[in-house]
């Protein structure tokens, strides 16, 4: 009887031990699953059940906005030299008789270098509006005769794209005003009207690097190329 009792003790102390054993594992189990379950919800003020999750389709409420960019870049803009008038000799001046002005011609062009900035907002996957201004910090102190020395200007964009994920392509319609200082007359406002093409290519998934080249169709002595980095809404640029 006395090794009967003994042994019932010992195995009425062992199952709850067994027990407790069990449920700490699971506990300490069940703790780290929840660990390891990154819950997107967030604990309302450290009470536990009671979450604050955001609303269902707020994950893609950005695409709702309007994809954007804005650039910032260096562009070199030629243009040609006007003929201007030039002192009348001092014979035709004593003369009676009109004598017609004579010109000063210089050749060639005049390169000025400015800097842009520029926002782009999309209409459409492969479609897009801009606004750009451009000015040039720089002047010529002493200008050939007739050269025109780019001061200023804003240009409204439109354009189409495509491409690769990344590395995209445009064609560009840009219109608009700029003022031109040209030697021994004055500044001047002028008409723009340029057709361009325009790549970028993708540096992580929000920045990139281009080029841009376009020519006048106003004159087509006129042209212009330039580099230029941009910052983006989208990722890719939406591709």
């Amino acid at each position: 009887m006395p090794r009967t009792g003994v042994a019932l003790t010992v195995l009425a102390l062992a199952i709850p031990f067994r027990t407790s054993l069990a449920d700490d594992n699971s506990s300490v189990d069940s703790v780290d699953r929840a660990t390891r379950n990154h819950d997107p919800c967030l604990y309302e003020r450290g009470v536990v059940g009671h979450r604050k999750c955001p609303a269902y389709g707020v994950w893609g409420a950005a695409l709702e906005s309007p994809y954007a960019s804005v650039t910032i870049g260096l562009r070199m803009r030629h243009l040609p030299s006007r003929s201007v008038p030039g002192p009348a000799p001092a014979a035709a001046a004593r003369s009676t008789s009109p004598t017609p002005t004579p010109t000063v011609t210089a050749d060639g062009g005049n390169t000025s270098y400015t800097v842009v900035e520029r926002l782009d907002i999309a209409m459409h996957s492969i479609s897009y509006i801009g606004f750009e201004f451009e000015i040039s910090p720089l002047a010529d102190e002493r200008p050939a005769p007739g050269s025109r020395q780019f001061a200023a200007g804003s240009q409204a964009v439109l354009g189409l794209r495509g491409g690769f994920r990344r590395l995209k392509l445009a064609a560009e319609l840009a219109a608009g005003v700029r003022m031109v200082d040209i030697a021994l007359v004055d500044a001047e406002n002028e008409a723009v009207l340029e057709a361009r093409v325009r790549g970028q290519l993708w540096l992580t998934p929000w920045f990139t690097i281009g080029g841009l080249y376009g020519s006048s169709l106003l004159d087509r002595s006129e042209w212009l190329g330039g580099i230029e980095i941009g910052v983006h809404t989208y990722s890719w640029g939406g591709f």
